[in-house]
């Protein structure tokens, strides 16, 4: 993947986040991902890097590939102040 497409996703995985925390009154979102398929993978290596920025929080549920994750006050700042939202 490129390193635009890689910028992309994780704007898009936080946009996501975004709008699931008002919909669901700021609960955690339930994802998959399993290393051998390349979309998931990439998925889920935006959410780490999301994670280390203070963005969002993940949260692994098991040893199979199921997490959770929730954007943070952070993350929310950093969409409304840095990125119009659409």
């Amino acid at each position: 993947m490129r390193i635009k497409d890689r910028i992309k996703l994780r704007l898009n995985y936080l946009k996501e986040l975004y709008r699931y925390h008002y919909e669901s009154c700021g609960k955690e979102k339930y994802f998959r991902h399993s290393l051998d398929n390349d979309i998931e993978r990439e998925r889920y290596l935006a959410a780490q890097y999301l994670a280390e920025k203070g963005l969002l929080k993940l949260r692994e549920v098991d040893s199979i590939g199921h997490y959770h994750a929730r954007i943070t006050a952070k993350g929310i700042d950093y969409l409304e102040n840095e990125i119009v939202i659409e």
